[in-house]
């Protein structure tokens, strides 16, 4: 299933009646539309179709501290400078060795509910059905940003390893991709993407994998110590796979990767 028109995500819209966020029954006296990816965080200039769902307002209202830290961090793709005295998010400044270029830190957004939030909504409008929060749905995944920690005794980033997994993910997307199959939502004019299909893991339990690419944000997981690459996960569900997902093809033959980019061709 591909959501990309303005006639294919009302159509998803107006299908789901329970709230997205909560799981619950929806009433129209405590009912909220909610962009599940807010306005906020894509390029203001023709911005384009957006994916909106309905949710209680109190679920809502949760998550404007989410989307104003969120929004300052991909305003920087936009031009967008926050004012210091405004800022949400607290920045640090790493200046690695070897390299005359400092790196730029982040710390205070909670990147596993952002990702979990636009899960939760694009699984309520691809399949119709309630995707509960973790921990009843177990979440992986691999962003497009370098992580670590920062010392604040000796003042120094330790980068974390990349997981293992993410080329694997990568393989599963872009072969699948190739075969259409894949389910997709497609939103601010291309800003937002999300690609998903279904396969199992080793012991047989259905899957979920899904790559995300929200206005190229790679670009701001370049450091001169790292490369780029794409966001890639896998959720499973408790419902296990819908009836209507689209399902992995074997993967044959396929000997080496070009990138760890999901949206690179």
């Amino acid at each position: 299933m591909r959501l990309a028109t303005q006639k294919q995500l009302q159509r998803a819209s107006r299908s789901v009646k329970f709230c997205y966020l909560c799981g619950d029954p929806l009433s129209k006296s405590k009912t909220n539309r909610d962009h599940v990816i807010a306005k906020s965080l894509v390029c203001d200039i023709d911005p384009g179709i957006p994916l909106v769902l309905p949710t209680h307002i109190d679920c809502h209202d949760r998550l404007s501290v989410l989307d104003g830290c969120a929004a300052e961090l991909t305003g920087f793709m936009h031009g967008r400078i926050p004012h210091p005295q405004r800022r949400q998010l607290t920045y640090v400044t790493e200046s690695p060795q070897a390299v005359r270029e400092p790196v730029v830190g982040v710390t205070g957004i909670a990147f596993d509910s952002l990702i979990m939030r636009w899960l939760q909504g694009s699984h309520a409008s691809l399949y119709g059905e309630f995707l509960p929060r973790s921990p009843a749905t177990h979440l992986t995944w691999s962003g497009p940003f370098p992580t670590g920690t920062f010392d604040l005794d000796t003042q120094e980033a330790v980068l974390s390893p990349r997981q293992m997994v993410h080329p694997l993910l990568v393989e599963c997307i872009r072969f699948n991709r190739q075969c259409d199959r894949i389910d997709a939502i497609n939103i601010y004019n291309g800003q937002f993407q999300l690609d998903c299909v279904w396969s199992s893991l080793d012991d047989g339990t259905p899957c979920c994998v899904f790559a995300i690419n929200l206005c190229d944000w790679k670009e701001l997981g370049r450091t001169p110590v790292t490369s780029t690459h794409g966001c890639v996960g896998l959720y499973v569900p408790p419902s296990g796979r819908p009836s209507t997902a689209a399902v992995a093809t074997k993967l044959i033959g396929i000997q080496s990767l070009k990138g760890l980019d999901p949206f690179e061709p």
